[in-house]
């Protein structure tokens, strides 16, 4: 029998051929005729998870009659099609549901049916192919089930590049606190939380280096504070380096240093100082402010030695400050220094420089060789200074000095124009001082020659121009910087009701002018205190209110006193004037309320003038009694007079430099100088000659 040659069947689009020929092998002779041979048990499927499986097209068997191998390509090629045509028609939502599907692992026996679907034909099929070739042969199911399964991928991947080109928004992170709001939305992780902070905090209550860890993690931070002396004299030392950890800070003049942002727990403090020995020692830092007391530094440089006192009454000076280089000490209650410097590399006779500093006084610097070991004396000057005018240049000059005749300044120099009936008035407690003259050739419709008001700077000499008229009266500062005065107006005639003017002016704010009253005439004005007494005139036209009126000297609170015209107001205590009213006299306590006039005789005592001292509760004032003049002290709180000075011819004007130094003008007929004196004690000393210029005074203007 002729052996038929292999029939070449076309592959359809997409069909392997020749894998299909390499799995079924040479296709049987058409000329045998071989009986039908069952087909083969089919092979139990291996069980693998199956990767994205596709649904698996039915393959229906041919007729009997017509069993060519043409129909096993042609149940190739529509399966091929129909993957092809179930992948082109799936969207992204059918992908995603196929995939999940697939992503499916079949059963055992879902997998053999579905084999059996494949592999087996149904009944009444025929079993060999036109061709010869038989159906069920199991290389052609092999063959069915290679093409399928390379099918199924060819879907498989088609269907994971359209899923992959479907870009899904990108996934927010859960941030901490969403986390930490999931886990407390958990009951049994919430209470855990409760419970581990409580742990926590008992552990942290419970032991030290737990709690101190605790806090410490939580950012929480002490304080400590520390005096530091000398060993040997118990002052306080300055410019102390105090450490703790990485924190220092340095004392301060009475000895104190704070370290702040110090960590809890164990700690170690140091404390050094040149010329001293150096103190480390450990601490434990709670909670708090962590208050140190009292630590003491012994000597280990050179120790000298030095007194300080005034140089007026000889009283000791306490917290006066010695310093030379990085060493400091400061004085004790006796005015004494002991100072340690370290001195090491220097020789016996070098030189030292030491500068001595108290509040209220000039430095003073000493020179002592480094073999020194005498006990040194330091004598201390106030550092304000007198201001007087003097002619000896052939000018009316301003000059300031120290009151020990040190460092005279000429201050403002003279025009030439100046009359000698100046008025020169230093505040007590400031550095200005008031000052009248005729230094601007300014002049009236008369002609006459004007007189102008300055505000002085006494440290610089700078003029501020107040007021200018034919006659200015300074009547006195008060303690909150006003000064008050009394002027004329210039051109005005004796009948014109505002021709004297009552002025006070802040000197803080010299634009600051306030007239307090005016009148055609004064009979008298006096300044007590804080307070200003006036009298307005008749004597020159009728004043529709005259009487005694009281006002402070910001020109604020005014009182009236008495409606009755009153000529004098003298001050015979400090707390007492008496008034000439009417030809009648009264007594007034200044600051009493109005109509409380008490009758009384004609005053036996002159008039005094009281000088207040701001800030030391005491007033000066001269006593010209019994041919003596002596410069008195009064004391408001135990209402008792002490004498200063007693020299002839103390006179106007009197001022307080501070609150110990007095200066005083002494007019004897031999000379005409001014004197400081201490209230501490000590005797008055000479400053300087002077011209004879006005301060403060009797009210001169009837």
């Amino acid at each position: 029998m002729k052996k038929p040659k292999n029939v070449d069947v076309p592959a359809p689009d997409g069909v392997d051929m020749k894998r299909i020929r390499e799995l079924m092998g040479p296709l049987p002779d058409e000329t045998k005729n071989e009986e039908v041979k069952e087909p083969e048990p089919p092979v139990e499927p291996i069980e693998k998870p199956v990767e994205k499986p596709a649904p698996k097209p039915e393959v229906k068997p041919e007729p009997p009659t017509a069993p060519p191998v043409s129909k096993v390509s042609k149940a190739a090629t529509e399966v091929n099609e129909s993957l092809k045509a179930t992948v082109d028609n799936l969207d992204s939502k059918a992908v995603e549901e196929q995939a999940e599907h697939l992503l499916v692992e079949p059963s055992p026996a879902e997998s053999e049916a579905w084999l059996d679907s494949i592999t087996k034909p149904e009944a009444g099929a025929a079993q060999v192919d036109g061709d010869g070739v038989a159906a069920d042969d199991p290389k052609v199911a092999s063959a069915v089930d290679d093409i399928v399964a390379h099918e199924g991928d060819t879907v498989l991947e088609a269907e994971d590049k359209k899923v992959e080109g479907t870009e899904s928004p990108p996934k927010k992170k859960r941030g901490f606190k969403d986390f930490m709001r999931a886990l407390w939305a958990r009951p049994a992780a919430r209470w855990g939380i409760i419970i581990g902070i409580i742990l926590l905090l008992l552990a942290a209550a419970v032991v030290p280096a737990s709690r101190y860890f605790v806090l410490n993690t939580a950012g929480a931070r002490s304080s400590l504070g520390i005096t530091v002396v000398d060993s040997s004299t118990q002052q306080p030392l300055k410019n102390v380096t105090v450490r703790v950890g990485a924190i220092t800070a340095a004392t301060d003049s009475k000895g104190f240093a704070k370290l702040d942002h110090l960590k809890l727990g164990n700690q170690t403090i140091q404390i050094s100082k040149r010329a001293f020995t150096t103190i480390s020692k450990p601490l434990v830092l709670g909670w708090g402010s962590n208050p140190q007391g009292l630590e003491k530094l012994d000597a280990s440089g050179t120790q000298y030695t030095f007194i300080v006192t005034d140089f007026l009454s000889g009283k000791p000076i306490e917290k006066a400050e010695a310093t030379s280089g990085e060493g400091d000490a400061v004085s004790d209650k006796n005015g004494k220094i002991v100072l340690s410097l370290d001195t090491s590399g220097k020789a016996d006779t070098d030189e030292l420089s030491i500068k001595i500093v108290a509040a209220s006084y000039r430095d003073e610097t000493l020179k002592i060789t480094a073999s020194n070991k005498e006990t040194n004396s330091a004598k201390m000057v106030t550092n304000r200074k007198d201001v007087f005018v003097s002619k000896r240049s052939g000018t009316y000059d301003i000059y300031t000095i120290d009151v020990d005749g040190k460092n005279e300044k000429k201050l403002v120099t003279g025009t030439g124009i100046e009359r000698p009936d100046q008025t020169l008035v230093v505040q007590q407690n400031g550095d200005l001082a008031a000052y009248v003259a005729t230094r601007e050739n300014a002049r009236n419709s008369d002609g006459y020659l004007l007189s102008t008001l300055y505000l002085i700077d006494t440290k610089t000499g700078v003029l501020a121009k107040i007021d200018q008229s034919e006659q200015i009266q300074l009547v006195g500062w008060a303690s909150d910087g006003h000064l008050v005065y009394v002027k004329i107006a210039a051109g005005a005639s004796g009948a014109n009701p505002k021709r004297y003017r009552l002025i006070t002016v802040n000197s803080k704010n010299a634009s600051d002018v306030k007239e307090i009253a005016s009148a055609n005439a004064f009979n008298d004005v006096l300044m007590a205190g804080d307070k200003i007494l006036y009298a307005p005139s008749n004597a020159l036209a009728d004043n529709p209110s005259p009487g005694l009126f009281i006002v402070g000297a910001d020109g604020t609170g005014s009182v009236t006193i008495t409606s009755k015209e009153t000529f004098n107001i003298f001050r015979t205590d400090y707390d007492t004037v008496t008034i000439n009213a009417s030809g009648e006299y009264y007594s007034y306590k200044i600051g009493a309320a109005p109509n409380t006039l008490a009758a009384t005789k004609a005053p036996s005592t002159t008039n005094r003038l009281y000088i207040e001292g701001y800030g030391n509760g005491k007033s000066l004032w001269v006593d010209n009694a019994n041919n003596k003049s002596v410069l008195m002290s009064y004391d408001k709180t135990s209402k008792k007079d002490t004498s200063l000075a007693s020299l002839t011819g103390i006179k106007i004007p009197v001022f307080w430099l501070n609150d110990q130094y007095a200066v005083f003008r002494v007019n004897d007929g031999q000379q005409t100088a001014d004197y400081v004196v201490n209230v501490q004690g000590g005797d008055a000393k000479k400053i300087q000659d002077v011209n004879d210029i006005d301060g403060i005074g009797r009210w001169y203007y009837y």
